[in-house]
C-alpha cells in the first residue's frame, strides 16, 4: 500500500481523480488516497469515484477535513492557485499511520509507477523533491525573492508539486508548528517557500523527470540545460517524463492546445457522466474560443465604437491586429497614467478614464492588460460598464508559446497570419507563411520573431 496526499477544494475534485487516474493505470501497487479539505466534499468523491470502478480493488480514498479558517488569513500571491495548497502543511499532523508519503498537486499526470518514486531514498530529509528550474535561475528577481523570505540558498530550492514528505522526521522535531509560524510572514511562493525555508539543510533532491513543466516537454527542455542539473537529470524521455506538471496558468482545462492536453482529456472521460465534467469541458470551450483572435475581432464589429484599456505593447498588437482587419472603430486607447495623455498610435488618441464616455452601450471595452485585468474590470463596472461591454486581450508571452503542444502549431501560424494580414485568402496566406516559416525564411523569422515568439516553440 502506498500513501499519497493531495490538498483540494471543489474546483480541483475533478482534476485530484484525474490524477489518481493516471497513478492506477500506471502501476500494479495498491494505493490509499488522502485528501486533505476544508470543504464538504464527500459527495463529489462519492460520485467520482463510482466511475473508477476498474481499479476499485486496488485504491482507499480517505478525506481528512481540515478547520476551515486555519489558512484565512494566508496570503496567495499566484491566482491560479487556491489556500488549499497550504493543506500539505498538515499532512505529518493528520496522516499519523504512515512515516512517509507521496505529496501531489492536482494539475499533473503520472506517467511512471509511483512505486518507484515511493521507494527512493530519504535518509533523515524532511521532504525531497526535484530543483525548482523557476527558482534556481541566476535572476535579479530570484535574488532579491531569496533576501526577502530569508532562504539561506536556492541551491535545493525544490518544487512543492511533487514530494516525498518525511513524515515521522517531521513530527519527532515537530516541524508542522515551524510550518505554521512561516506562513504568516512574508512568502511569495505561498506554502512552497513555507516547506523549503523550514526544512532548509534536510531537502532530498531527486531527478528532473519526477517533476519536469510541460514548458520543457519535448524538445524545449533544453532550455534548461543551463541551469544546475546533473547530466542523469536528462537521461529521460522529455516527451514522457515519470511526472508531467502542468503549472501556471497554463492548464489542459483551459485550454486543449497545451502540452498533456491531450492525454488529460482521455484520462478525464471516464468521468464523462459527471456534472463536473460537462462544467470543465464547457469553461475549456470558452475560453479556447476567446483567445482565438477571430472571437474579439467578430465582437468589435458588433460595437460602433471600440476603446482598447492600456497604451503599452498588449494595446497596440491588439490595435494593429483589429485594423489589419479593417476595423476602424477604435476611438481611443484609455490609461490610468497620466504620461500617455494626448499621445497617439495609428492617429488613435490616448485619453484618461474621465474623458470618455463610459455608460454607452455601444462602446466595447478591449482590456490589454495582463496582471491587472480584475483590477481594470472592476473599476470599469463601478462606473456603469456592462460587463458584457468588456473583454480581455490575452497576451501571447514565451510560456504560451513554449507550453503550446506541436500539432496545434499550424492552427498558432493561422492566428498569427489573421493578426497580421487579415482573413480574406486565409488558407492560401497561411500555407504560404508555414512553407516561410519551415525553410527558415530569414525576413519572414526577423520580422515575426520578437512579437510571436518563434524561437520559443517552432525554433526552440
Amino acid at each position: 500500500m502506498i500513501p499519497v496526499a493531495f490538498g483540494v477544494d471543489r474546483a480541483y475534485i475533478l482534476q485530484a481523480h484525474v490524477v489518481m487516474l493516471s497513478i492506477l493505470k500506471n502501476s500494479k501497487e495498491n494505493f490509499v488516497f488522502y485528501i486533505m479539505t476544508a470543504d464538504n466534499l464527500q459527495d463529489d468523491i462519492n460520485s467520482l469515484t463510482n466511475e473508477m470502478n476498474e481499479y476499485r480493488e486496488r485504491y482507499t480514498i480517505k478525506t481528512i477535513k481540515i478547520q476551515e479558517d486555519i489558512f484565512e488569513d494566508a496570503v496567495i500571491n499566484c491566482k491560479h492557485l487556491s489556500k488549499a495548497s497550504y493543506n500539505r502543511l498538515l499532512l505529518a499532523k493528520y496522516i499519523t499511520e504512515w512515516d512517509k508519503c507521496i505529496y501531489l498537486d492536482c494539475d499533473l499526470l503520472v506517467n511512471g509507477d509511483l512505486k518507484e518514486l515511493y521507494e527512493k531514498k530519504i535518509g533523515d530529509n524532511y521532504i525531497t523533491g526535484v530543483l525548482d528550474c523557476h527558482i534556481i535561475e541566476d535572476s535579479e528577481r530570484n535574488k532579491i525573492h531569496e533576501k526577502c523570505v530569508g532562504l539561506a540558498s536556492r541551491d535545493t530550492y525544490v518544487n512543492a508539486g511533487v514530494l516525498i514528505l518525511n513524515l515521522k522526521r517531521i513530527r519527532q522535531d515537530n516541524l508542522t508548528s515551524k510550518f505554521m509560524e512561516q506562513v504568516f510572514k512574508e512568502n511569495w511562493y505561498e506554502d512552497q517557500d513555507v516547506l523549503n525555508k523550514c526544512c532548509y539543510g534536510k531537502v532530498g533532491i531527486i531527478p528532473l523527470k519526477y517533476n519536469l513543466f510541460h514548458f520543457y516537454q519535448g524538445k524545449t527542455i533544453k532550455l534548461l540545460k543551463h541551469l544546475k542539473y546533473t547530466e542523469e537529470d536528462f537521461d529521460f524521455d522529455s516527451d514522457r517524463p515519470f511526472v508531467l506538471h502542468m503549472g501556471g496558468v497554463y492548464k489542459p482545462w483551459n485550454s486543449k492546445n497545451y502540452k498533456g492536453a491531450n492525454t488529460w482529456w482521455k484520462l478525464a472521460e471516464a468521468f464523462k457522466q459527471n456534472p463536473l465534467y460537462d462544467e470543465w469541458a464547457k469553461k475549456c470551450e470558452d475560453n479556447m474560443a476567446n483567445m482565438d483572435i477571430r472571437y474579439l475581432i467578430n465582437k468589435c464589429r458588433n460595437y460602433n465604437k471600440v476603446i482598447i484599456w492600456g497604451f503599452t505593447n498588449n494595446g497596440k498588437q491588439i490595435c494593429d491586429a483589429l485594423m489589419n482587419n479593417g476595423l476602424g472603430n477604435i476611438c481611443s486607447f484609455c490609461d490610468n497614467d497620466s504620461r500617455h495623455s494626448n499621445q497617439f498610435y495609428r492617429n488613435i488618441p490616448v485619453k484618461q478614464f474621465n474623458e470618455v464616455s463610459t455608460t454607452s452601450e455601444e462602446i466595447l471595452w478591449i482590456i490589454s492588460c495582463q496582471k491587472s485585468f480584475d483590477d481594470v474590470k472592476q473599476q470599469l463596472e463601478n462606473y456603469g460598464v456592462n460587463r458584457q461591454c468588456i473583454e480581455h486581450y490575452k497576451h501571447k508571452g514565451a510560456m504560451y508559446y513554449r507550453v503550446l503542444s506541436p500539432d496545434k502549431y499550424y492552427s498558432e501560424i493561422e492566428q498569427m497570419v489573421i493578426s497580421e494580414y487579415g482573413e480574406e485568402n486565409l488558407n492560401e496566406k497561411v500555407i504560404e507563411m508555414d512553407e516561410k516559416l519551415k525553410r527558415y525564411d530569414k525576413n519572414t523569422v526577423d520580422l515575426f520573431n520578437n512579437r510571436y515568439r518563434l524561437t520559443d516553440w517552432l525554433y526552440a
